[in-house]
């Protein structure tokens, strides 16, 4: 999933599935917007595959994206501020620099290892 930079929606948008242990979302508020006080739940969780977010600050990537049996699907390129997350399994990418990326912030879902939610 690809997260263009100008993606721009009112309120929260959530582009993860709930029952993922990490979730990506875009949240635009006016200025003075109150966020109320709240708890992130601990839920048990079985981590079965990795997750990972790509967010690119500079520079241009193309990633290749090949099915479970390892067939190539389509190519995407990614632009500063897109973000892309593959939060799924049986799902093969290759990344190929197109312009030096400088730098990639990559988050990696590993609180469910520890019951984090």
């Amino acid at each position: 999933m690809i997260i263009r930079y100008e993606f721009c929606e009112q309120g929260i948008h959530f582009f993860t599935d709930n029952a993922l242990s990490q979730q990506l979302a875009f949240m635009q508020h006016p200025t003075g917007k109150l966020i109320e006080p709240h708890v992130h739940n601990a839920v048990l969780r079985e981590v079965q595959f990795t997750q990972e977010v790509l967010f690119i600050r500079k520079g241009r990537l193309r990633v290749d994206f090949y099915d479970a049996d390892q067939r190539y699907l389509e190519s995407r390129i990614l632009h500063p501020g897109d973000v892309i997350t593959v939060p799924k399994t049986g799902l093969y990418k290759a990344t190929y620099i197109l312009q030096r990326i400088s730098p990639v912030a990559t988050m990696v879902s590993l609180a469910a290892l520890v019951g984090g939610g």
